[in-house]
């Protein structure tokens, strides 16, 4: 009986070699799944943009800044889920998933060359640098701080 309960403690102990990799990629896989959920929020959000386009009088005029406006929300949105899945590490999940982010529009970017946005290649980086901070921003409003109205003394 004593044998028993001293495996079922060994197994239930913390394992200190490694932990931090483990950490790192927990950061990683949620972040990852932060992203996840931005790539797929952009994407309902550009069929639905598409379908405000088709029914508008002048399509031309609004692609550019619903683009935009797709492209920043869907990334603070990213770094909202990103971060409220842990509640902690608010800057790591928004860098993180937000530079995937980054990455993934870099990607894309580069198949779609012959576009034209009419911006610069500077405010077009800004831009994407933007997607960045605004995943970061998401990130710490996804982090929900402890409540101090339920702190009161009880007499």
């Amino acid at each position: 009986m004593e044998h028993r309960s001293n495996r079922a403690k060994a197994r239930r102990a913390p394992r200190t070699g490694g932990q931090s990799d483990s950490s790192f990629f927990q950061l990683l896989k949620e972040s990852a799944l932060g992203a996840s959920a931005s790539l797929l929020i952009a994407t309902i959000l550009l069929f639905l943009g598409a379908a405000i386009c088709l029914a508008a009088a002048d399509p031309n005029r609004l692609i550019l800044p619903m683009g935009i406006v797709i492209l920043l929300s869907s990334s603070f949105f990213g770094g909202l889920i990103a971060s409220a899945r842990s509640h902690t590490q608010a800057l790591l999940h928004g860098l993180l998933c937000g530079g995937i982010l980054f990455l993934v529009y870099f990607v894309l970017s580069l198949f779609l060359k012959n576009s034209s946005n009419g911006f610069s290649g500077g405010i077009s980086l800004a831009l994407r640098f933007l997607t960045v901070a605004l995943s970061i921003l998401g990130a710490f409003l996804g982090v929900k701080k402890p409540d101090r109205r339920g702190r009161r003394r009880k007499k």
